[in-house]
């Protein structure tokens, strides 16, 4: 998953309200935006379906 399918699956919520709804700190959703981390385990698997149910082909 990179950089710019985490900004897609985003979409309009601010970094707060997405950080909020996956129940991670914001520095986290920076941090996988930026590409300077992953998302792991449940948040990847949430994410996943986050990306499913909008839409967006992601690349792994």
């Amino acid at each position: 998953m990179t950089a710019l399918e985490i900004k897609a699956i985003r979409a309009e919520q601010t970094v707060a309200q997405f950080a909020a709804a996956l129940g991670v700190h914001r520095l986290t959703v920076y941090r996988w935006e930026d590409g300077s981390r992953q998302p792991k385990g449940l948040y990847k698997k949430a994410l996943q379906r986050l990306a499913k149910k909008r839409g967006i082909a992601l690349s792994d």
